[in-house]
């Protein structure tokens, strides 16, 4: 697969890590630590699942690079010298186990993290029968601001990602993590549940008359007990609706 392909999935993955495992050392009043999800989803322009686990660590105070390390392995990874860093060479099925050093301007370790592990979970988890449905609707147009997304629920599914965008643009009006297949946009199912890399948004908001909007759809699964806890997730094609509001 071309490497651009493979830059413009992780490119879309916001390394967003706040709630994932984490690996932690405290010396005094500093701390290092590292967070990790290993996340397998789909690279649309071949119609394959790439593997691939995001990392991420705090700043430390004096610290002039530092250097991530994958056990087994005798030299760092490229690349991972700042605060964040996409380890794409994993497979599924595989185990993989790191720890971060933070460096000073002489190349000494002021401090590592602990280590953490997690397991990178093969694909398996099929997306949602037919597209999404945006009720109420009109004439074919959707008659509220504050619409209802309802979907088929997927076997072995932990949870679902949706998000509603303007139209042929990038602009994301609402995203939110749910375990039912269904929520109402400008309503948050679960604030507290900050699952990595899918950005919840748009709490409170409505969508504008006479504008049409992209509705999208994917399953998550997990082997974790629960969607919050998941070190990895596997994570569906997307359904796709595009519907335009009274």
């Amino acid at each position: 697969m071309p490497s651009s392909s493979k830059n413009a999935l992780f490119a879309g993955l916001a390394l967003m890590l706040a709630g994932c495992p984490a690996g932690q050392v405290s010396t005094g009043t500093t701390a290092l630590t590292l967070k990790a999800l290993a996340v397998t989803a789909q690279d649309t322009s071949c119609n394959e699942w790439i593997p691939a686990v995001y990392l991420s660590w705090n700043e430390v105070p004096g610290a002039a690079k530092y250097e991530l390390n994958l056990q087994g392995t005798t030299t760092p990874l490229s690349g991972c010298d700042k605060l964040a860093c996409v380890h794409a060479k994993v497979n599924e099925g595989n185990s993989y186990t790191y720890t971060v050093r933070a460096l000073d301007s002489a190349g000494a370790q002021k401090i590592a993290s602990s280590p953490i592990s997690l397991t990178v979970i093969k694909h398996s988890i099929l997306a949602p029968a037919g597209a999404p449905a945006v009720t109420p609707s009109d004439g074919g147009l959707i008659s509220s601001t504050t619409p209802t997304i309802t979907w088929a629920e997927v076997t072995g599914a932990s949870g679902y990602f949706v998000k509603v965008s303007l139209s042929n643009t990038d602009t994301v009006v609402f995203s939110a993590l749910t375990t039912s297949p269904t929520v109402d946009v400008g309503k948050i199912p679960d604030k507290t549940m900050t699952f990595p890399q899918f950005d919840q948004k748009g709490d409170g908001v409505s969508l504008s008359g006479g504008k049409t909007y992209d509705f999208s759809v994917q399953a998550l699964a997990t082997t974790a007990k629960s969607l919050a806890e998941a070190t990895a997730v596997d994570v569906s094609a997307a359904v796709n609706a595009s519907l335009k509001v009274k």
